[in-house]
């Protein structure tokens, strides 16, 4: 198969929309990066849950439960 200089030639307009294409897609690409990171960091922090009730005691209330 020949393909003649015509045929393969972009336009300006085409080689501005392909470029914002990639751009949008290693845009994309890092976006889903950072929310696996942040996810990740998010499980490796997360906080231990409290096995009993814990009661705040604040001296200006009465604490009668």
């Amino acid at each position: 198969m020949v393909m003649c200089w015509c045929c393969s030639y972009r336009t300006v307009v085409q080689e501005r929309q392909f470029e914002a294409i990639c751009q949008r897609i290693l845009n994309a690409k890092t976006h889903i990066a950072d929310g696996k990171e942040y996810l990740i960091q998010m499980k490796r922090n997360k906080p231990k849950p409290v096995s009993h009730p814990v009661r705040i005691f604040r001296p200006d209330c009465t604490n009668d439960i």
